[in-house]
């Protein structure tokens, strides 16, 4: 009979290959998924800017990481015992059953489509997926005694360092059809083994060959987020469920708005055993092993739910106050103007909010002229104000009704109106004085003081005409021209023969 050698640590090590990967198709959901509501409590990040000139776009980092164990999951350790002895032995038995999953990306609020939430991921090789299932038995001896120090394994007790273990990065957020994925080979087991060289009566110190079966385990683990829930939530919201995904969340308005956001994934586990029928050569200790073929045999195995824990994103706002409780336009009254002169109105913008809030201002075109803004653009910061002239400077007479519109990057605020009224009386003659009395100056502060009524302004019409200068009296330039006219007639009949 050919002599079998059996080997009881390799096959103890085999049996566990086999309960481990039999275990993890064992259900490991995790519970703690949030309530319908946001509960008060502090923020854990706070979105910024994401730095586009609007500013209607903040960003907020995002990372979770948790690690599931199964329920085999065991760690025994006696420690050095007896205490304070020169002898002392310990014993331990591992078993780690335990996946970790890491990721990371950042949550986009945009609007003026108040809120639009989008998550890109961190950078390429924001996730990380690894796991560890084996068995580790071992027993140590330690002792001092007459200066001697000594420690190592207890001789002829199984000692056993099996892991099926790996490691891997992958790109974040990982949504299907994308995937971390990582796969882990455990060492390759001798189950037993037939020394045919036995039968030639060789001994087996010298040389041995014949042929044994080997075992070899197979694990590989697969990432993917189902999904990427965000808090408040209605009914019918959608949740973030491809990779360059958008959804939409009512923003209810304000210096701010709070979401919880955490991703709802899972790990799904496929599992070979490889029984290898190997020849195998050794002379003298030195040996050479030829697997002859491969029979795998698929081990059924389940998956894990990965529910992260929620990350709370403070997300600052600007918030412009409204002008009127209403909502209708704010009125700005500059009342009644002379043609040619201005009149100067000063509003003022609040932002109760906690972000920079920028303002853009125009008036509609046909009263550009007539209503002149002394600038175009705010800046107001958090819970601060800002004010905002405007200049009314009639063309020509009549009423005036205007709309100044601020377009802003308040989420639900986006236009801020104004109505502008004015009316414009006649042009105030200016006073020339009397004959004689020497040139008029003009007023410094008309811009149009040598411009007559009825002259064109270039707005709004006007008869593009000038008034006749007055005539002087007859007494002075008149009188002296019709003195020189009758000595020339005289001169003229005189000359004659």
């Amino acid at each position: 009979m050919c002599p079998l050698l059996l080997r009881p640590p390799l096959s103890l090590a085999s049996t566990t290959l086999g309960l481990l990967l039999w275990a993890s198709s064992a259900s490991a959901t995790d519970a703690g998924a949030p309530p319908g509501q946001l509960p008060p409590r502090p923020a854990d990040v706070i979105a910024e800017y994401c730095g586009d000139a609007a500013r209607q776009c903040t960003r907020a980092p995002l990372h979770y990481e948790k690690t599931v164990q199964l329920p085999i999951a065991f760690d025994y350790d006696t420690g050095w015992v007896p205490n304070s002895s020169a002898l002392q032995v310990r014993f331990y038995v591992k078993v780690p059953a335990d996946t970790t999953v890491k990721l990371d990306g950042f949550l986009e609020t945009q609007w003026p489509e108040a809120m639009k939430l989008t998550a890109p991921p961190a950078r390429l090789r924001g996730g990380y997926l690894g796991f560890d299932y084996g068995l580790e038995v071992g027993a140590q001896v330690k002792f001092s005694i007459a200066g001697i120090n000594w420690q190592g394994n207890i001789p002829y007790f199984p000692q056993i360092n099996w892991h099926l273990a790996q490691e891997r990065f992958f790109d974040s957020w990982a949504f299907p059809p994308d995937a971390g994925t990582a796969s882990a080979f455990s060492p390759q087991l001798r189950l037993f083994e037939v020394n045919l060289l036995a039968l030639a009566n060789i001994p087996s110190a010298v040389a041995k060959g014949g042929v044994a079966l080997d075992l070899k385990g197979e694990l590989k683990a697969e990432y993917t987020t189902e999904r990427l829930r965000v808090e408040l939530a209605e009914e019918g919201d959608a949740d973030i469920v491809a990779k360059g995904g958008a959804i939409q969340r009512r923003f209810p308005g304000g210096a701010f708005v709070e979401y919880d956001v955490w991703p709802e994934g899972r790990v799904d586990y496929d599992g070979v055993l490889h029984l290898l029928p190997t020849a195998f050569v050794e002379v003298l200790g030195i040996g050479v092993s030829f697997p002859l073929f491969d029979i795998p045999i698929g081990v059924p195995l389940g998956g894990l739910d990965f529910d992260f824990d929620p990350v709370r994103v403070h997300v600052p706002l600007p918030d412009i106050e409204p002008l009127t409780e209403t909502g209708e336009p704010y009125v700005l009254d500059f009342g009644a103007v002379p043609v040619g002169k201005s009149e100067k109105r000063t509003l003022t913008l609040n932002n109760l909010g906690e972000a920079l809030a920028l303002a853009g201002a125009f008036v509609e075109a046909q009263h550009a002229q007539s209503f002149t803004l002394l600038r175009s653009t705010l800046q107001i910061d958090p819970e601060a104000s800002d004010d905002f002239e405007v200049r009314f400077r009639p063309t020509k007479p009549g009423s005036y009704d205007a709309a100044l519109t601020f377009v802003t990057n308040d989420p639900d605020q986006r236009f801020v109106s104004v109505r502008l009224l004015g009316t414009a009386t006649e042009r105030e003659r200016p006073d020339y004085g009397t004959a004689g009395s020497g040139p008029v100056t003009p007023d410094p502060e008309e811009p149009d003081a040598g411009t007559f009524y009825g002259e064109s302004s270039g707005e709004d019409g006007g008869c593009a005409c000038r008034a006749a200068p007055a005539r002087a009296p007859l007494g002075s330039l008149g009188g002296a021209g019709l003195a020189l006219t009758l000595g020339l007639t005289l001169a003229r009949r005189r000359a004659r023969p």
